[in-house]
């Protein structure tokens, strides 16, 4: 028998093979004949309870039962929508990209460590200071994790604000003060790694209140009070309620955790697990990669870069968290963007 039909057909099918009517099925299953008579029609869908329940009445193979209903589930949900087949296919992707396996992510974290044992010894021989690269790759930093809200400021614009205070006509305000408060953040970060500050609270709230400023000063550095809805997902917060005592444990997962993971590890869930929390009412994306930037720098590595091409990429891995928090994929993302980075440094300063 073929996976390949509605749940309904299927079942029916199955009681017929077993010489089953189907007034005696319904009786045995404690539902009403007509009900019945509808999810075998395809006419309604079978809840989990009652699908548990047909399984077992009839014997059948749980696989082939429940890959059914779980089929004529997502057929109901799509089958009048103009894009249901694209959203099938985007949606198998992203759930296999979750489905990567902790060895995978293992490997990964031994390579990055090899990467940047190369990288230090190099760096020390040529005198290099890790400050001295984030000087380098401060507005480069600024522009990739502005680009990600969504400011049309180029790489330039950003430049010649931040070097220069000098504006550029035709954008907003909002705009330019996103650029100049982030160029500020980046400076007590710096601050923070230069004397090895330990990551909590207050520095959590202290960086997010510069980064408001002049934006939206009322709630810089506070907790959101009010439910949120993230833009372009589907995935909805926690209630505000919650986030005061979730951010207690996040900062708790950081202390128990910060000898144990690897850093690059640590510093992409603590990522994840804020974009999952959403304290804030705004600016949730460009604090989540500063606590992953500062948990990177003060272990070493640089700062995580990634190029116009991979924002997709980013974003997908994101929307992939938010459907999977247990996911390896995040993570094995930033890894990547990690690995980039530190094969560039190794590979200029061979050279």
């Amino acid at each position: 028998m073929t996976t390949a039909v509605l749940f309904g057909t299927l079942l029916k099918e199955t009681r017929f093979l077993k010489s089953l009517k189907l007034i005696d099925l319904a009786y045995q299953l404690g539902i009403d004949k007509g009900v019945l008579s509808k999810i075998e029609n395809n006419e309604r869908q079978a809840t989990k309870v009652q699908l548990e329940a047909i399984i077992k009445c009839l014997n059948g193979d749980i696989k082939v039962f429940k890959t059914a209903w779980l089929a004529s589930r997502l057929i109901q949900e799509i089958k009048d929508e103009e894009y249901g087949l694209e959203a099938i296919s985007e949606a198998r992707q992203i759930v296999q990209s979750a489905l990567i396996p902790n060895e995978k992510l293992d490997a990964m974290m031994i390579e990055l460590t090899n990467l940047k044992n190369q990288f230090d010894i190099l760096r020390n021989n040529a005198s290099v200071s890790i400050d001295d690269l984030i000087q380098a790759n401060k507005i480069e930093y600024t522009y990739q994790s502005i680009r990600l809200e969504d400011n049309a400021l180029t790489l330039q614009e950003m430049a010649i604000l931040i070097e220069k205070g000098t504006v550029s006509h035709g954008k907003s305000m909002h705009m330019h003060l996103e650029v100049i408060n982030h160029a500020e953040a980046i400076e007590a970060v710096l601050e923070l790694v230069k004397h090895n500050t330990p990551l909590h609270e207050s520095v959590l709230t202290n960086l997010h209140t510069i980064l408001m400023r002049g934006i939206d000063n009322e709630n810089g550095g506070q907790y959101r009070d009010i439910q949120l809805r993230v833009d372009g997902s589907s995935y909805l917060p926690p209630s505000p309620s919650y986030v005061k005592r979730m951010m207690d444990d996040l900062f708790l997962f950081f202390a128990l955790n910060e000898k144990k993971m690897h850093p690059i590890e640590l510093a992409s869930t603590m990522h994840s697990k804020i974009m999952n929390i959403h304290p804030f009412i705004k600016g949730n994306g460009i604090i989540a990669r500063l606590v992953m930037t500062i948990i990177a720098l003060q272990n070493g590595y640089p700062l995580i870069l990634n190029s116009d091409e991979n924002k997709s990429e980013y974003l997908n891995a994101i929307e992939t968290m938010y459907l999977s928090p247990n996911s390896n994929a995040f993570n094995v993302c930033i890894a990547q963007y990690t690995m980039a980075s530190l094969s560039q440094l190794v590979a200029f300063h061979t050279l």
